[in-house]
């Protein structure tokens, strides 16, 4: 017979007491979720089985054997594994909660009228009558909502139906280019891409580099090309045959301003819709008018992986700001 085969009087109230307040919590888990996560409704049932199990293990334990007699290795065993359970679905909660706190852009219709539920639950909880939704346009971030080709007014639509009563005589109908004998508004096709690793703008040409948002045309320089910031927000984007990360070290960007523009950000991705903060690096601009080279020591980021497709540079989050480009290049 070993140590664990007995169970002092106290011990065994202690671990009693220990089921009890388990079960507690497990029933408290199974209603949150019942009635505060709709989308965690389908797991409750399990959790208020768990309850069962803890409250019958506390019961076999305080009564089926008298608390003067010795309590045998499976009466140990089953409470022991129930407490794990319980641990584990706490844990478990946790992780989803964090999940869906960390799920901001909806990736189809149906996810946003599941995320929209849930912050109609919540106002109807809390009482708040005004909610964000944002942003809507994030195209470059793979994060929007506006009418699109993918998803047409989808978006938009499970909004009002989430949020608005619908009139008797329905909703009005929605109109794209396309209804009006308008469009289509497609880009035109990339001209052939050469692989290239390094972008020399110092002949006045953008190389390739594109005005993606929040900057002004671009203006010739002795030393390559100039822009001027008309929102918080600018960038430049381009797209490249894919090359393989494990090859590169570092990205430079040379570049110069005489103007506070505050942060300057490299963002990469396979693919230009795949560009987020989480493949994204950033650099203090220094704003004394000289040339500088900003390195970004990319291969050192744990999303620096795979193939690479497209930059997206962020010259500073300041309006009114010009800034200078001469290269941008990768180095091994």
């Amino acid at each position: 017979m070993t140590a664990f085969s007995l169970l002092s009087q106290e011990q065994r109230l202690l671990l009693i007491g220990i089921l009890f307040i388990a079960a507690l919590i497990e029933f408290a888990l199974c209603l949150y979720k019942h009635f505060c996560r709709s989308s965690l409704r389908s797991r409750a049932f399990n959790d208020l089985a768990l309850c069962a199990i803890f409250f019958f293990c506390a019961y076999l334990t305080a009564s089926s054997r008298s608390l003067n007699r010795p309590l045998s290795i499976p009466w140990i065993i089953i409470p022991a594994i129930s407490v794990t359970i319980a641990i584990y679905s706490t844990f478990g909660i946790m992780r989803e909660y964090r999940e869906k706190k960390r799920r901001l852009s909806p990736y189809s219709v149906k996810e946003a009228i599941d995320n929209l539920n849930m912050g109609l639950l919540f106002a109807d909880e809390t009482g708040i009558k005004r909610l964000c939704l944002a942003p809507l346009n994030e195209w470059g971030e793979g994060s929007y909502a506006e009418p699109n080709a993918e998803h047409g007014f989808g978006f938009y639509e499970a909004v009002r139906d989430t949020f608005c009563v619908k009139p008797a005589d329905g909703w009005p109908h929605n109109y794209g280019p396309k209804d009006v004998g308008l469009g289509p508004y497609d880009l035109p096709a990339p001209s052939p891409r050469v692989r290239m690793t390094r972008w020399d703008c110092t002949s006045g040409e953008p190389q390739g580099w594109r005005r993606s948002m929040g900057l002004s045309e671009p203006r010739v320089t002795d030393g390559g090309v100039a822009y001027v910031t008309t929102t918080r927000d600018p960038a430049l984007t381009i797209v490249f045959p894919r090359l393989r990360a494990r090859d590169f070290r570092e990205v430079v960007v040379r570049m110069r301003t005489k103007d506070s523009c505050g942060m300057l950000q490299l963002f990469w991705a396979s693919h230009p819709s795949l560009v987020c903060e989480g493949t994204s690096l950033q650099q203090k601009i220094v704003s004394d008018g000289a040339w500088h080279e900003y390195r970004f020591p990319v291969s050192r980021h744990a999303a620096w992986r795979g193939r690479i497709g497209t930059f997206r540079l962020d010259p500073g989050n300041i309006t009114d700001a010009e800034v200078e480009i001469s290269s941008v290049s990768l180095e091994k």
